[in-house]
């Protein structure tokens, strides 16, 4: 698992493998499985007047990834690997009472990671990548709770990176721009793409204990989802093709500051544990800013728990995990409204790493 899942480098990701393609370098000919499961409660609350509206939100996720990595000889390696996510979502309005409006994403990710071993300590890395996604929305609460929008997206994008790796010391950095692509709404042709990461990631070895820590940067390219579109109704509804959802429509991530630590309990069993702070923007114009880009814009911050613990038997590794959102919660006012929100949520990893 050393090179291989995400929890290395990464978090808040739907990535299951780590994307820095230079880090990753396959020793021999390996197989790796990973299940995850996410599961999230959120609750965004306003008030004007003394009148308050509620929105509430339950996600629940499943990603499984497949990942098969060669070394090729000659300081040359290449890693195949494929994700589907599966994501429900059950919104609900106080304005219409116990109806529950469900909406369902799916998403197909496949990706090639070419590692070359410049010297022994240096090593660079290409990534290819495919993102395939199949969402069934209802876009907003003025529509009908059975009145859904269909609609597909295929978006491609490469990226690349660099690391140093000593015994007791490496670091990484990689550039992956964000995925573009096309869809077609209602007959409308879309730009859409997918957000891009800056990254910097380094380790200490201290005994048999390794520090870690990755900085992280998102960035985004202009979505023409975020624009929304009407339904073909005789009102012409306006509804978003991000969903419902008030976290997929208003919060972006900016950046990730991750401290980690790696302790063996035995000779073959490793545990793994980090905490993430996640500063993200609240935007509701991009039509004008991305995010990042406007001045003022509102952020907040929370933190991701990690828990990782694997053991070893013969040629293969098994990991368990469990992640943890902590205190996403933010109040602000604008005008004459206050906006409340909360979000708690959990993570459950699987997986075994298996060398042939």
């Amino acid at each position: 698992m050393e090179g291989v899942i995400h929890h290395s480098t990464d978090a808040s990701s739907e990535h299951l493998f780590i994307e820095n393609p230079s880090i990753y370098f396959p020793s021999q000919t390996e197989m790796n499985i990973v299940v995850h499961r996410k599961v999230s409660d959120s609750n965004f609350k306003t008030t004007n007047f003394g009148d308050v509206e509620e929105q509430k939100t339950s996600s629940l996720g499943r990603n499984v990834g497949v990942a098969a990595g060669l070394d090729l000889g000659g300081g040359l390696g290449v890693s195949l690997n494929h994700q589907l996510l599966e994501m429900e979502e059950i919104n609900t309005h106080t304005d219409r009472g116990d109806r529950e409006y469900l909406e369902t994403f799916k998403s197909h990710y496949t990706s090639v990671k070419v590692s070359v071993e410049l010297t022994e300590s240096i090593f660079a890395g290409i990534r290819m990548g495919v993102l395939n996604e199949h969402n069934e929305i209802i876009g907003s609460f003025r529509a009908s709770s059975s009145e859904f929008t269909r609609f597909s997206t295929s978006m491609i994008g490469t990226g690349g990176g660099l690391s140093y790796h000593q015994e007791k010391i490496s670091v990484g950095g990689s550039y992956l721009p964000p995925m573009k692509g096309k869809s077609e709404v209602y007959s409308e042709e879309k730009l859409v793409t997918s957000p891009g990461v800056a990254e910097f990631s380094g380790s200490l070895q201290n005994g048999d204990k390794r520090y870690g820590f990755s900085l992280k940067r998102w960035i985004y390219k202009f979505d023409d989802r975020f624009l929304g579109t009407t339904l073909n109704d005789a009102d012409q509804t306006p509804i978003s093709l991000y969903g419902i959802n008030i976290t997929r429509n208003f919060f972006y991530n900016l950046d990730q500051k991750k401290f980690g630590a790696q302790v063996p309990l035995k000779s073959d069993v490793l545990l793994k544990a980090s905490v993430s702070k996640v500063t993200f923007e609240l935007n509701q114009n991009l039509e004008q800013n991305l995010p990042g880009q406007r001045e003022n814009a509102p952020q907040y911050s929370y933190y991701y728990l990690q828990s990782l613990l694997g053991f070893q038997k013969g040629n293969l590794d098994f990991v368990i995990g469990l992640n943890v959102i902590y205190d996403k919660t933010f109040s602000y006012t604008s005008g004459s409204r206050r906006f409340d929100y909360d979000e708690s949520g959990y993570d459950l990893i699987g997986g075994v790493f298996s060398k042939i």
